[in-house]
């Protein structure tokens, strides 16, 4: 049995920071690709993103992992004397783990908000689990709500509670992770395509620039800027492996105006 305050706070504090950021931050694609790229714009044109296929995929994996967050901590408790307090808390908390890793996935341009609000849903929902659990259970033997008084606080003490809340999330989005990394690496959109084109041009210009800043400073010809000394004037280069123990310059070294 799940806590009535667990199910009315799961979607107003527990799991509401990650999809606003998810709906206000996370794109596609940086938005000077797509003004190179207009007909990126004809997926959402063509009805290519949301279509019957992709909603009967999303409902299929709603209920398995509906079923799996329920069974796991079922057959990991099988056989024992947990009460319903403290399986219906275990149930919640893998619920809301597995709703959270399951944003992550979904998650396509990642920000720093992204993390932060994924870390406070987190802290969130075990700092309030623990201190609720905390008072003392005032409304014990009356009609209406009642308070799991220790109930986490007890189960967070058993490995049994930690085995369950950390495979059943894992388990429950393990089938979306592997669709989406087959979607991205054998059936790519365009967007994906141009992404990982714009990625793979940046990468390279990178390289080749490093390699040739790291050829001019390696050559044994390079020179470089010398202003400390009385005879060489500010702009004047000399070679790099001279060295001045005074004010004398040796006659090895070429002052080049």
């Amino acid at each position: 049995m799940i806590d009535q305050i667990y199910l009315a706070l799961y979607n107003v504090l527990f799991t509401s920071l990650p999809p606003i950021a998810l709906g206000i931050l996370d794109k596609d694609c940086p938005d000077h690709l797509l003004l190179k790229y207009p007909s990126l714009y004809s997926l959402g044109r063509k009805a290519q993103v949301h279509t019957k296929f992709s909603f009967w995929v999303n409902m299929l994996d709603a209920i398995y992992q509906s079923i799996i967050t329920f069974f796991i901590p079922y057959m990991a408790y099988y056989d024992s004397d947990v009460d319903v307090w403290e399986f219906g808390t275990t149930i919640c908390t893998a619920c809301v783990l597995g709703q959270l890793l399951h944003l992550a996935i979904e998650t396509k341009s990642w920000t720093l908000l992204h993390g932060v609000s994924l870390l406070v849903s987190f802290f969130l929902y075990f700092g309030f689990a623990v201190v609720y659990n905390c008072w003392p259970a005032i409304s014990a033997g009356r009609e209406g709500l009642q308070n799991p008084y220790w109930v986490i606080i007890h189960a967070m003490s058993t490995g049994v509670f930690w085995f369950s809340i950390l495979l059943a999330p894992v388990m429950s989005c393990l089938p979306r992770f592997i669709l989406r990394s087959l979607q991205g690496s054998m059936f790519p959109s365009d967007v994906s395509v141009a992404l990982h084109t714009f990625k793979q041009s940046e990468t390279s210009s990178e390289a080749s620039t490093v390699s040739v800043s790291w050829s001019r400073y390696s050559s044994n010809e390079s020179s470089v800027d010398i202003g400390i000394h009385p005879e060489v004037k500010p702009g004047d280069s000399v070679d790099k492996n001279c060295s001045f123990d005074s004010n004398i310059i040796p006659e090895n070294c070429a002052i080049n105006s």
